[in-house]
């Protein structure tokens, strides 16, 4: 009976371990198969890896031939591949065509990103401030040591700002800078513009004018006194009454009309030169006051009473009651004056309207005549010095050909704008546009309060 159940046990034992054996070699073979699969599958798919790689690493190519079992897979790489080629070829293309346009604009090009590091300059900037070979990817006021144009690029955060700053050193220069922040965030560009040699050309020609008027102003004067002096010595002679003498006399003050006639105007020239040789080179001081409006234009017709008489000219005051302008009194004296002027020489026996009105904070003149008008082909040059329309009709009427230019240099120096209208045979209309209260109060040195003194107790001059 011992003998039996041992032998049962046995036999148990044996099942169990033959279905050991069987679950072990099942084991055994499952991962046989997965790691052949894997190895495998491994195989299959490491040339796809290997061209995902290289499009990651942009050395990629198209055309390869498909690997087994991915062949869809294959095929949408190939079609990646072409277009990613063609979207590079095209980013590589105008990468490099801003690079050459960056690279050959004569104006100077810095950007500086978030930290005012700079993260590019083009070959003229180099060269304009010097710049040292490592200058990208150091610090700005490393670089370029001026606190004016690190403020600049500062106030760019806000939007662009422009400026003109001096830079001193080896290679001192003036530049015109214009800052502006970009897309990206922090990152501002300022283009550079050198113009150290207009300002020098341009404070040539001031000071030339300058000495100019300065040295013909004491022949002029001479001109005119020996005139003044000949008539009273032939004012003289005629009272004695002999024919040689009337003779003598009539001749003569045909004489001196010229000599007076060509010295005003010499003398009007060299005043015209000088005021507008001041306004340029800000010499010109403003000050500030309350001017009615109405009342300045009805006293600058009483100055051209006479005048317009003689040319039969009317005019006519359009102006509110109670409009105001907070400007330069004697500044805008000399506008009205230039224009009214202007009006009475090119408008005989017509209509002359100064008019004025508010459009909202604005404070608008009009000089309208009913001259010959002016060519549209004239329009664009009128304000330039020295222009002249019609030379000999100019020249009858005693023009200096500065009149406008005046009027435009003084508008614009005091914060407003003018333009012109006008057509052939129907007139013309010159517009101001002042903001009410546009000039910033600026101090003036005791010399300038005394010639400004010395100022304000003259009338406006008007040309004769």
């Amino acid at each position: 009976m011992v003998a039996g159940g041992a032998i049962g046990v046995a036999l148990v034992a044996h099942h169990y371990l033959s279905l050991s054996l069987a679950v072990g070699a099942v084991v055994v073979l499952a991962a046989a198969t997965a790691t052949f699969a894997e190895g495998t599958a491994e195989r299959r798919l490491s040339p796809l890896v290997d061209r995902i790689v290289a499009i990651t690493s942009r050395t990629f190519s198209g055309g390869e031939p498909p690997v087994a079992g991915t062949e869809r897979v294959s095929v949408a790489i190939d079609q990646m591949v072409a277009r990613l080629k063609d979207d590079f070829a095209d980013l590589t293309r105008q990468r490099d065509l801003v690079s050459d346009i960056v690279d050959n604009l004569q104006e100077g090009i810095l950007i500086v990103d978030a930290d005012d590091q700079i993260v590019r300059v083009n070959p003229a900037l180099r060269d304009t401030l010097l710049l040292p070979v490592d200058a990208v990817g150091r610090p700005l006021l490393e670089v370029v040591r001026h606190a004016e144009l690190k403020e600049l690029l500062a106030r760019a955060h806000e939007g662009s700002h422009a400026a003109e700053v001096e830079i001193t050193g080896l290679k001192p220069r003036r530049l015109r800078v214009r800052a502006q922040p970009l897309a990206t965030a922090g990152v501002r560009l300022a283009v550079l513009i050198d113009v150290t040699d207009i300002r020098r050309l341009e404070t040539m020609r001031r000071d030339f004018v300058a000495n100019v008027s300065h040295e013909l102003r004491t022949p002029v004067t001479a001109i005119r006194s020996a005139a003044e002096t000949l008539r009273m010595v032939f004012d003289n002679i005629a009272t004695e009454g002999s024919a040689n003498s009337l003779v003598a006399q009539r001749d003569t003050v045909r004489f001196v009309e010229i000599l007076e006639r060509n010295a005003e105007r010499l003398h009007l020239l060299i005043e015209d030169l000088l005021e507008l040789s001041r306004i340029e080179g800000k010499e010109f001081q403003f000050d500030r006051e309350r001017i009615e409006v109405r009342s300045l234009l009805q006293h600058m017709v009483l100055l051209f009473r006479d005048r317009a008489e003689k040319r039969g000219v009317t005019f006519y005051v359009d102006a509110p009651e109670g409009l105001r302008l907070v400007s330069d009194r004697r500044a805008i004296e000399q506008i009205v004056t230039n224009l009214i002027d202007n009006a009475v020489k090119y408008c005989p026996d017509g209509l002359v309207e100064l008019r004025a009105t508010s459009a909202g904070p604005d404070v608008v003149l009009e000089i309208r005549d009913q001259g010959p008008g002016i060519e549209p082909k004239h329009l664009p040059r009128i304000f330039e010095r020295f222009y002249r329309i019609d030379k000999g009709r100019s020249r009858d009427v005693g023009g200096t050909g500065l009149g406008l230019a005046i009027v435009k240099n003084l508008v614009d120096a005091l914060g407003g704008t003018v333009s012109v209208e006008s057509r052939v045979t129907e007139g013309t209309t010159f517009k101001c546009v002042f903001r009410f209260d546009a000039i910033k109060p600026e101090p003036s040195s005791s010399s300038d309060v005394n010639r400004r003194a010395a100022d304000s107790v003259r009338a406006p001059k008007v040309p004769v």
